[in-house]
């Protein structure tokens, strides 16, 4: 076990703290004499409770490594609520974002559209996996939405544009007088024939 408090002489009032080790359930002292050393801090003394600062090898370094096959939970952050992310990172095109299998099932990340696209807008990118992309149920049982990587959609559900349902616009477009705009123009044009043919019924009486 490792415990570390640390005043950088760059900024008086930055704090970091860091814990480094393994606390087991026998380990009563170790942890009693932890909590009482966290606890003469007040709250919200820390600025940062993790800092590295230019340690890291630029070509194969890696930031923190788990050497483990398995465990519940990487990040446990279920109590505390982040005012401004939960997490903020510098993404710059294709390898830089979220990758999932090593890009076998894809990647989430940041920057322009395309490489040395015009338009210096910043986009966020999906990339597929190996198989596509998609899109299930709360409950994992049906797959709703699915997009391969060969162009194709697969939509499984109703598809809703403003609000109505896709295949009643379809429905309504086939049927003109469904369509507030031909069924005005069709009383017209009839009133109009109406009154022609009453004209024409009078002149030959």
């Amino acid at each position: 076990m490792r415990v570390c408090l640390r005043l950088p002489a760059y900024s008086a009032s930055a704090k970091v703290i860091c814990f480094i080790g393994k606390l087991r359930q026998r380990d009563r002292r170790i942890s009693t004499d932890l909590g009482s050393l966290l606890q003469d801090f007040p709250r919200g003394a820390f600025e940062a409770g993790f800092y590295m600062k230019n340690s890291l090898q630029p070509e194969y370094g890696r930031m923190i490594v788990a050497d483990f096959d398995k465990a519940k939970m990487g990040l446990d952050f279920r109590k505390p609520v982040f005012t401004e992310g939960a997490m903020r990172f510098n993404s710059q095109g294709v390898g830089t974002g979220l990758v999932v299998n090593d890009g076998a099932s894809g990647e989430i990340y940041g920057g322009l559209r395309w490489p040395d696209f015009a338009d210096k807008k910043g986009w966020l990118s999906a990339r597929l996996g190996d198989g596509g992309f998609r899109v299930v149920s709360n409950d994992n049982t049906k797959e709703l939405v699915a997009i391969d990587n060969f162009g194709g959609i697969y939509l499984n559900g109703d598809v809703y544009v403003k609000g109505k349902r896709l295949e009643e616009q379809r429905a309504e477009a086939a049927n003109p007088w469904m369509d507030w705009r031909y069924l005005s123009f069709g009383i017209f044009f009839t009133a109009i024939n109406f009154l022609i043919m009453r004209r024409s019924a009078r002149k030959s009486g």
